[in-house]
């Protein structure tokens, strides 16, 4: 049979280890806080992105020739280019959480696109957020306020 010996040292047995255990807790809300930061750099560019990927001037020649199969195309074109911008999993996230809202719902709640991109995304920034861009996509009067 093992015996364990207790042997108190002198001096104070609990500082080493409050100390061990502080540098320990800030180790854990320094890496909280710097993923925090990052996620918040790395979804401050997917809503850049996502915004750019709407200038109409990158659009334009899809718009100039008004055929249906311009249109198919430019429709595909935006789809794609907005997939390979969107990389994190809760910038994802506002994509799906639309799709299952119900159309009426949605259309009680959100008048157009344009708003329920900007309300969603300045949830996830943590601060407003805008994109002029959009209202030529997803807007379909524009009413002064």
């Amino acid at each position: 049979m093992r015996y364990i010996s207790e042997k108190k040292s002198s001096g104070k047995p609990g500082v080493i280890k409050s100390r061990a255990f502080t540098v320990l807790l800030f180790s854990c809300l320094f890496a909280i806080q710097s993923a925090c930061a990052t996620n918040k750099t790395i979804h401050s560019t997917e809503a850049r992105d996502f915004c750019e990927a709407h200038n109409p001037e990158r659009w334009e020649k899809y718009w100039r020739e008004g055929s249906a199969e311009s249109t198919e195309s430019y429709y595909q074109q935006l789809a794609s280019e907005i997939k390979s911008t969107i990389k994190t999993d809760e910038f994802k996230q506002i994509f799906k959480d639309q799709l299952e809202i119900p159309p009426d719902e949605y259309r009680k709640q959100y008048p157009n696109d344009y708003v329920y991109y900007k309300e969603k995304i300045s949830e996830l920034l943590g601060e407003e957020w805008d994109c002029e861009y959009l209202k030529y996509h997803y807007v379909y009067e524009l009413k002064e306020e």
